[in-house]
């Protein structure tokens, strides 16, 4: 190994002999020296008093590389350190020696010296809980950890849970953060020692102890500093270096060549898949270990991607480069590093160091304070460690950043007088900070800035920094100097697209926002000074944005380019809560106030400058003449962005409350008289207003984005809000006519108040846009005005408190429709809390309605008493909301008997500086204008009139009236004098005037009620007499003529009615008399057809019988079907196309009881059939499941669909994002109801449409169970197991179990043999070929389409014509589709026959299929031997027959097997024709032995109380012989002795057997076509009793008496494995698991996952499975594997195995349901969890305490259990409308 050193190593030596002011001691150490060794010297030095940093680091020098250096060549995704080498050579000496004997026993000494500690200080992790309470915390970054929230008294207030994206502690015990309750139960305990003071507490450290800690800390935090900062990669300080002459590098066991690393660092430019692919090319290594190295490097912020020799590591970083600055998206390549590997080994020992420096700190508080002194500690020549990290901060990579935060805030943060020392220095190296993190790359929270939250968020630090440290002026300065590049030559600020820079200095406007977040309660003078200096600089900044991006009306062509408006939005978006908080403050001090005031006053006078040469006019409207402004808005530019007319508008509310007004404001140079004022804010609200007449189409979407969110509750306190209390500030500083001619210049109407304007102008230019967009800025200017004086919920404008202004808000919004608390919450505006204050006012003015259903949300319903205070011209609505809440109110007021209109509600009082506003009301002009509207209201001819014109001036007038009413109930008042200055202008008279016009009907109601009300002040003023009498008089005279004219409509519309409807009977007559043969014809069909509904019902005095020779006769149920594709109506029965129906086919594990072997079951699914040929194996139910929609086709209609769908996704020109269908699967939506499909089903006649007539058992063809079990038994014995051979045509796939053939069928000789050789012979002939019949409706091919996608998409098997396995795959679909249904109705409780129609038509329509299945497939010898096969394999396995090779009474389900015995008994039909079950004995037969199987089975699962464990007898003891005979077996099986009664015992073996009989009696009633008995339509109604009847079979007590059990059932016990029965009986499906009740609970549970692939880090987006419980890391590439050839994320993965490809998730900390569908298709869903006003929080958003819902979760457990998660997908897929595509089989 060389030597380092060089001119790099002569520039390290005077670095690394600064740290040290003692003498340099040589010491001779080397690899040989031992940790205890190096403790003494160590201790012998210190106690000599010449110990230093030098003997650390020359240990360290040896130790380190030794520990931490990688080796040539090695794995670097695998290299791993000993940990307990590492403890052991670095960590424990220097525990040792600070402590001087036991360092456990001394640091549990030093703990209890502050235990338990007053702050908690907890460092929350990325993801872990956080509670913040809303009416305690100062602000909303106080939070608390889970122990403390639990502790305390917050639990029980209003709190907000959140999740911590890390970097944060807990606040508990920090007075400053908590308005109340500031400690929790724990560190209450330390309230009293945190009082004591620093010296206190350092006082009680031992003093040796405390000696040896500051050398330790100080020569940990250098050396860390030191190497982790240092930009020279390629070497090491001098005396960091290890110099060996001669041979002694042997003795360092070092390789002779130096080993180098080629580091690759992060950035956030460049993606995953850019890493990945280019990791993949420079090291040569598969996709798998890229995406490894690539989660590490994300995670991490670097990585070791090679170990080498210095020429290939620089090789590979060159490889890098290239293929990185390549890319056109990135504009520098990633950051590569080589360096030797003893350097990074160095930098590897420094991170462990910095590590257990933070776990030391949290030991004791001394130990914080001893590191606060020596990380703040700087010299004259040197910069401390703390500010050397500030202005190093970037150089970092995202461990060494997280690490040192972490350390900081565990060591300086828990101390406020190290806190205040931080905050200070933080402040001063602001601006560093700052521009270092905007030419920096990566998100604020790895930034060393964002530790801004936890200082300025201080009020006593923000306070003292402001006053002492002019932080305000540092921040505003900074942020200024970004933004001042950023100006356009009329000097306003200019942004283009691309403002990434600038994006990330607005960071300084969060921190603005922190430092304003608490209100001083007492000023001083370095308070006011730095406050105000700030300010000054804001102004200006404020001054840069008036008038910013400015738009000019387009005209004659439309805009080319849409202008950048987003990101000025997105400034004011930032700065609009400092905006608030600084008029707060201006709120507290007059002395503020009066500078501020006066400041915004120059600087508005400074932007006016420009502007005083603008032009007047002179403006005359009735007799009242003005020198206006004359700027013509449809011309010149317009700016929404106003922030310092806003801004002094918001100040203006305050001058009242210091006794001073707008014009006791002199000597201000350029001061604006109030007319300049309002004008750019005026042009704001004229620009708006011609927006919304049409006249600035052509400026395109940016215009009409900026006002939507100018006005929308985002912005618009700030904006729209702050706009409309300036325009009343210039109204109550304006004589009132003179304002409102300004208002009238401004918008351009002052034409349109000429008495001859309608004939002057439009008999000229017959314009009709004209003509509408002069109406429209009537309607807007009139709407101004109503804004204007009736808004007066503003605090300082009208005399209202804030839980008004939230009140009024909440009316008018309730009164739109009862809404949710989350929507309500949402159209409220926050203030810079983010609080709505809701719950402070909902209480008193609504009423909560909870949900009636489980999914439903609960609404709020506005009281009563509070629909009065409606205002239909409520500023903040739109003009959609407008309209909805009007209808709604007229709807009411319709229900309650009220007037027909909504009146404008009476208004509270102005402040007294606003008083003035209410005289517009009364003014000359404005009453010109009524008379004007009211005048064009008659006037026909009138083409700028319109109702709202109307509605509006009497809305005005309405306002006018309540406030004359309210100085009426004054005494001694001024006055207001509506009325008798309205006398002038004719207003009653012309409104007298306007009853009975037909152009305003829709306001007729509104009228009289403001002629009424005018009146009645009349008569109040004494001016006329009572008018009520002739008012009742002419009202009811009218009332009268309107309802006898109504009465006389009705009447002859009636008249009509009745000829129409007399008409059409006859012509319906004459057609029926044309038609007659056709009408009887259908008669007759219906008669004979009949309904489902109608087939299903049975007499009462007859039960029905489904097997055996009592077989009940079948039921009809032909039916006519209609085709939905084209529409054609046929029978089944009849000639003609053949119907199918859509069906799904998936693979199914709902009933698996083991779900331990899913995943070897899924890998071989193909093994499936092999290893259980002829049934399901009970343990693990993985099968095909069968669903259909029941909407019929044409098999030919279906076949041209599905290949127009075809040829249309092949004609597509791109691939296509996900779908809900999968085309290349055979996928496709029902046309009608677009449920999911991949395959059909033929829909086939019933077994009555083959019988010629009914025919009855002959009893000598009748054969007894005895001899039919003797027939069994004799053939059982005669099957011979053959060797199964390979297929030809595919050697992979093995066939089935085969037995040696016989000429004979072996049934057959095994009853002549006993002597019954008639009873096969005895069964009817059926009329008509069943070939033949399927032939011509298609249904042979329908059905074979149908069966190979069950063995396809059940079994991973490839599709042949004639499959060996195409039968078992039949049966087994068949038999788990019935279990499962069975098992889904018991899950539901409902009847076994209340099933839906779509369960109907699917069970029906497969049991048929079942029926005709072996007729449709080739009818070949190779078919029958393979239906024989499987009939007699399935016979063996029920029968159990000795030494055969069935498989044993453990892992067999005997619902299966019968299921494959009752199909395949058609090989002893004759050939082409179907056998009527009415006559099948064998069936019953079948069915009694797969019963007696099930009674046996359950011995071996039942769990029966012994005498031991029985407490108290349960009943008499009185057993039947064959309860007795049941007992016996059971204690023989079980081996131990039963104590139960017999009640008890059978109740238990009952219910073990009861879904077996359920699944029974549901196949039979599908597939002998038995009709149901009417009692099991309810639930309950199924009793043991009544399902044995139905099924024709005896009691349990009567098999077991019979002789032939007791053999079969030693036979079966016999083959019973010796190991422990894993049966569990009876068999139920999978349910979701059980979720805490609180979902805080499993958030906390969360907390602690961490990602399995990522050695501990925390998992980005845990995600939880809702089948099995297990906690997957999602949607990341550290945790992807290969599935079926394809990369996929952890839930894909375990879906598959899991639900076979079909998941349900719950991904915690987003709160939200996932659903998977394959590797293609998902959906998110609203989650189960709740909050108290019924609602979901996905992505806790709103942080509400949440609550799981019962009912929400069922729906998901039904969802599961009807196997209709694909479907909900597809539905969810189909309808969604985010242009989103979500990579699902990354998830």
């Amino acid at each position: 190994m060389r030597t380092l050193g060089g001119e790099q190593g002569t520039q390290e030596t005077s670095e690394s002999s600064s740290w040290d002011s003692v003498e340099q001691l040589t010491i001779n150490l080397d690899l040989s020296t031992t940790p205890d060794q190096m403790v003494e010297i160590w201790k012998k030095n210190f106690d000599n008093g010449y110990l230093n940093s030098r003997h650390f680091r020359d240990y360290w020098k040896f130790k380190v590389p030794n520990i931490f250096s990688p080796g040539m060549n090695c794995d670097c995704l695998h290299i791993v350190f000993d940990e307990d080498e590492v403890k052991r050579v670095l960590l424990d000496p220097l525990e040792m020696f600070i402590c001087g004997r036991d360092p456990k026993a001394v640091f549990k000494e030093l703990s209890e010296l502050d235990n338990p500690p007053a702050l908690c200080g907890k460092v929350f992790r990325m993801g872990e809980p956080t509670y913040s309470c809303r009416d305690c915390g100062t602000d909303p970054t106080c939070v608390l950890c889970v122990d403390c929230f639990k502790r305390s008294a917050h639990k029980q207030h209003r709190y907000r849970l959140s999740m911590s994206v890390g970097g944060g502690y807990c606040d508990c015990g920090d007075p400053e953060a908590w308005k109340t309750e500031a400690f929790c139960e724990n560190h209450a305990k330390g309230l009293a020692a945190s009082e004591e003071g620093r010296e206190k507490l350092m006082a009680r450290m031992p003093p040796d102890v405390m000696g040896r800690t500051k050398i330790v800390f100080a020569t940990v935090l250098k050396y860390a500093y030191q190497i982790l900062t240092s930009e020279l990669t390629m070497n090491l300080p001098q005396d960091l270096q290890v110099n060996f002459p001669g041979n002694e590098i042997a003795q360092l066991s070092l390789a002779e060549e130096e080993v180098y690393c080629t580091m690759l660092f992060n950035d956030e430019t460049h993606t995953f898949e850019q890493v990945i692919d280019t990791l993949k090319r420079a090291i040569d290594c598969a996709q798998k270990e890229a995406v490894d190295f690539a989660t590490i490097i994300d995670r991490e912020g670097r990585c070791i991607v090679k170990c080498s020799n210095f020429a290939t590591c620089n090789n590979v970083r060159l490889v890098i480069e290239r293929q990185t600055s390549r890319q056109p998206t990135n504009q520098r390549p990633l950051k590569v590093v080589v360096m030797p590997a003893h350097v990074m080994a160095h930098q590897v020992g420094a991170m462990r160091l910095l590590n257990w420096l933070q776990q030391l700190l949290g030991c004791c508080e001394a130990f914080r304070i001893l590191f606060s002194d020596i990380a703040m500690e700087a010299s004259s020549k040197e910069m401390s460690v703390v500010e050397g990290i500030l202005n190093c901060d970037t150089q970092l990579w995202k461990a060494a950043r997280s690490v040192w935060h972490h350390l900081f805030i565990s060591g300086l943060l828990m101390d406020f007088e190290n806190k205040k020392r931080f905050a200070k220095i933080f402040t001063k190296y602001y601006n560093v900070m700052m521009k270092d993190f905007i030419n920096d790359d990566h998100d604020h929270s790895y930034s060393i800035s964002s530790l801004s939250v936890q200082l300025f968020t201080v009020p006593t630090i923000s306070h003292h920094l402001i006053s002492i440290d002019d932080v305000l002026a540092i921040l505003l300065r900074f942020f200024t100097s970004e933004c001042e590049r950023r100006r356009n030559d009329e000097g306003k600020l200019s942004f283009e697209r691309n403002n990434s820079a600038l994006r990330r200095a607005m960071y300084v406007l969060y921190d603005l926002k922190y430092l304003l977040s608490s209100k001083p309660e007492t000023w001083n003078e370095e308070l006011r000074r730095g406050f105000l200096h700030g300010f000054d600089l804001l102004a200006n900044l404020l001054g840069w944005m008036q008038g910013m991006d400015a738009t000019k009306r387009q005209v004659g062509q439309h805009m080319e380019f849409e202008p950048e408006w987003e990101f000025a939005f997105n400034l004011h978006f930032k700065l609009a809560p400092v905006l608030s908080l600084i008029i707060d403050w201006c709120g507290t001090d007059k002395k503020v106030l009066t500078k501020v005031y006066r400041n915004i006053l120059k600087k508005i006078g400074e932007c006016l400058e420009s502007e005083m040469k603008t032009p007047t006019k002179l403006c005359e409207v009735a007799n009242h003449s003005v020198i206006s402004i004359d700027y013509d808005v449809s011309y010149r530019p317009v700016s929404i962005h106003l922030p310092l007319s806003r801004i002094f508008a918001g100040l203006n509310l305050l001058l009242s409350k210091f006794g001073l007004d707008y014009y006791g404001f002199e000597n201000i140079s350029n001061k604006p008289n109030p007319v300049q004022i309002i004008e750019p804010v005026l042009r704001t609200q004229v620009m708006v207003a011609q927006v919304q007449a049409g006249m600035w189409r052509r400026n395109g979407y940016s215009l009409i984005n900026q006002i939507y969110f100018y006005k929308n509750v985002k912005c618009r306190t700030e904006m729209f809000d702050r706009d409309i209390t300036l325009l009343q500030v210039g109204a109550s500083l304006i004589e009132p006519n003179e304002f409102l001619i300004h208002l009238l210049n401004k918008f351009d109407i002052l034409g349109w108040t000429m008495k001859n304007y309608e004939k002057n102008i439009f008999h000229i230019n017959e314009d009709e846009d004209t003509a509408r967009q002069i109406t429209i800025l009537v309607e807007e200017f009139l709407n101004l005005i109503i804004q204007i004086t009736g808004e007066r919920h503003t605090p300082g404008v009208g005399e209202v408190t804030p839980e008004e202004q939230t009140m009024k808000e909440i009316i008018h919004q309730l009164c739109i429709e009862a809404m949710p608390h989350s929507a309500l919450n949402k159209a409220l505006p926050e203030d810079t809390s983010h609080e709505t204050h809701i719950e402070s006012v909902i209480d008193k003015i609504a009423r909560f309605k909870k949900p009636i259903q489980g999914s439903a949300k609960g609404v709020y319903e506005l009281k009563d008493e509070y629909f009065d205070q409606f205002d239909v011209f409520f500023y903040h609505y739109t003009r959609e909301e407008m309209s909805r809440a009007e209808e709604s109110q007229i709807k009411r007021r319709k229900v309650a008997g009220l007037e027909l209109c909504c009146p404008p509600p009476p208004l509270p009082p102005f402040t007294q500086a606003f008083m003035p506003i209410s005289n517009i009301l009364q003014s000359d002009v404005m009453l010109y204008i009524f008379q004007t509207v009211f005048e064009r209201t008659s006037n026909l001819r009138a083409r700028t009139f319109s109702e709202t014109q109307f509605h509006m001036v009497l809305h005005l007038i309405g306002y006018a009236l309540w406030e004359e009413i309210r100085f009426l109930s004054r005494e001694n008042s001024i006055g207001y004098h509506f009325t008798d200055r309205a006398d002038k202008f004719d207003i009653l008279p012309l409104m007298e005037s306007l009853r009975g016009n037909s152009r305003i009907d829709n306001h007729k109601v509104l009228l009289d009620w403001t002629i009424r009300k005018y009146k009645e002040i009349l008569v109040k003023r004494g001016t006329v007499s009572e008018p009520v009498s002739e008012k009742m008089f002419v009202d009811t005279e009218e009332s009268k003529a309107e309802e006898n004219e109504k009465k006389r409509r009705a009447k002859i519309a009636a008249a009509r009615k009745a000829a129409i409807m007399a008409q059409m009977a006859t012509a319906q007559k004459n057609f029926i008399m044309e038609h007659k043969a056709e009408f009887e014809t259908s008669s007759e069909m219906k008669s004979a057809y009949g309904s489902l509904e109608s087939v299903m019902d049975v007499t009462e005095d007859v039960s029905p019988v489904a097997y055996g020779p009592g077989q009940t006769a079948a039921i009809d149920t032909s039916k006519k079907l209609v085709c939905i594709l084209c529409q054609e109506e046929q029978p089944v029965t009849g000639p003609g196309k053949g119907f199918v129906y859509g069906t799904f086919v998936q693979r199914s594990t709902v009933m698996c009881q083991n779900t331990t072997k899913l995943t070897e079951t899924m890998d071989s699914m193909g093994k499936v059939l092999e290893n259980s040929p002829f049934c399901i194996n009970p343990d693990v139910l993985v099968a095909p499941f069968v669903s259909s929609c029941g909407h019929p086709m044409h098999a030919s209609c279906w076949q041209s669909y599905l290949e127009g769908l075809i040829a249309r996704e092949r004609r597509r020109p791109r691939p296509r994002p996900s779908s809900s269908y999968d085309i290349d699967k055979s996928e496709f939506l029902c046309p009608l109801c677009q449920c999911l499909s991949n395959t059909v089903m033929p829909v086939l006649p019933g077994l009555n449409s083959f019988a010629t007539k009914k025919t009855t058992v002959d009893e000598k063809a009748d054969l007894s169970f005895e001899e039919w079990y003797e027939a069994i038994t004799l053939v059982t014995k005669s099957l011979v197991w053959v060797e199964p051979e390979k297929s030809k045509e595919n050697d992979d796939l093995v066939d089935i179990r085969k037995f040696d053939r016989d000429t004979i069928c072996r049934l057959r000789k095994a009853l002549i043999m006993i002597g019954r050789a008639d009873v096969l012979c005895e069964y009817p002939k059926l009329s008509g070929d069943v070939s033949r019949v399927l032939v011509n409706q298609g249904a042979d091919e329908m059905i074979k389409i149908f069966f190979q996608c069950v063995l396809t998409v059940g079994f991973d098997e490839t599709i042949n014509s004639d499959h060996p396995r195409l039968s078992m795959a039949i049966c087994q679909a068949a038999a788990y589709t019935f279990l499962s249904t069975q098992n889904y109705l018991e899950s539901e409780q409902k009847g076994l026959f209340e099933l839906s129609s779509r369960q109907q038509d699917t069970l029906s329509s497969f049991a048929r299929c079942l029926l005709c299945f072996p007729h449709a497939l080739n009818e070949d010898e190779l078919q029958a031997k393979i239906l024989e096969d499987q009939f007699y394999g399935a016979l063996e396995t029920l029968f159990q027959a000795e030494k055969s090779k069935a498989s044993p009474i453990d892992a067999v389900d005997p619902f299966s097997i019968l299921v494959t015995l009752l199909v395949c008994s058609s090989v002893f039909s004759d050939s082409g024709r179907v056998r009527q079950r009415i006559l099948t004995v064998m069936d019953l037969h079948l069915v009694r032995l797969a019963f007696a199987m099930q009674v046996i089975q359950s011995f071996l699962v039942v769990e029966l109380p012994t005498a031991d464990e029985l407490m108290e007898e349960e009943g008499a003891k009185a057993y039947t012989p064959g309860q007795t005979i049941l007992l016996e077996l059971y204690e023989k099986v079980r081996g131990k002795e039963c104590a139960c009664s017999s009640s008890r015992f059978i109740e238990e073996i009952e219910k073990c057997c009861k879904p077996f009989l359920r699944c029974v009696a549901l196949f039979g009633h599908f597939f002998c076509e038995v009709a149901a008995p009417p009692e099991m339509k309810d639930y309950g109604g199924d009793s043991i009793q009544s399902l044995l009847r139905y099924i024709g079979l005896e009691s349990i007590e009567e098999i077991v008496q019979k002789e032939w059990f007791f053999s079969y059932a030693q036979r079966c016990l016999a083959r019973r494995p010796t190991s422990e029965c894993t049966l569990k009986y009876p068999l139920r499906g999978r349910t979701l698991i059980e979720l805490p009740h609180d979902y805080s609970e499993l958030i906390n549970e969360v907390a602690q996952f961490t990602c399995p692939n990522s050695d501990g880090d925390e998992s980005r987006t845990p995600t939880r499975c809702l089948l099995c419980g297990a906690m997957l890391c999602s949607q990341s590439y550290c945790c992807q594997v290969e599935l079926q050839g394809v990369s996929v994320g952890a839930c894909t993965n375990h879906a598959h195995y899991c639900g076979a490809g079909v998941g349900i998730f719950l991904r915690v900390r987003e709160c939200k349901i996932m659903l998977l569908a394959g590797q293609s298709k998902g959906c998110y869903m609203p989650p189960p969890y709740l909050d108290k006003y019924g609602e979901t929080d996905q992505g806790l958003r709103r942080g509400d305490p949440l609550h799981l819902c019962k009912a929400s979760y069922n729906k998901w457990q039904r969802l599961w259990l009807s196997h209709s998660v694909q479907e909900h997908i597809s539905h969810a897929m189909e309808t969604s409308q985010s242009l989103l595509q979500t990579d699902w089989h990354h998830v």
